[in-house]
């Protein structure tokens, strides 16, 4: 059970950003529940201490890039898996956006770098922390 006075730090986290989060990943339809079923429950099933390692590095990672020409779409994305966070397995989840989020983490934590190279150590510990790994979701075929 996730304890209320946390939801409110997420909720608090999200209002702070001011950015909403919007599906951006064409994840096939016919993925959708096999990503769900092996990324997304296991999120769900996270404690709340690990919830809040998760969350602390979508905080320090908005900080330390806080004046990065790519704030936004990141923030986007920590955005998205901050409503994760808050969920619990009997929480009604949308799959679609939930898969979104994953896939999204999973294509920013196997960037090779450009724009966004200075995201990459933040994606690859929220990866580390939630599954310990995740496989390249966004070129799966």
């Amino acid at each position: 059970m996730i304890s209320e006075n946390f939801k409110q730090e997420i909720d608090d986290y999200i209002i702070k950003t001011g950015e909403p989060y919007v599906k951006v990943e064409k994840v096939p339809y016919s993925e959708v529940d096999t990503i769900y079923d092996n990324y997304v429950e296991k999120l769900l099933e996270l404690e709340e201490e690990t919830r809040k390692k998760v969350l602390d590095v979508l905080k320090s990672s908005w900080k330390a890039n806080s004046g990065h020409s790519k704030i936004r779409q990141w923030l986007r994305l920590c955005v998205g898996i901050a409503n994760l966070l808050k969920l619990e397995k009997t929480d009604f989840v949308d799959k679609s956006e939930a898969v979104d989020i994953v896939v999204r983490i999973s294509r920013w934590a196997h960037s090779s770098g450009g724009f966004y190279q200075d995201f990459i150590p933040y994606a690859k510990i929220i990866v580390n922390k939630i599954w310990g790994d995740i496989e390249n979701l966004y070129y799966k075929k």
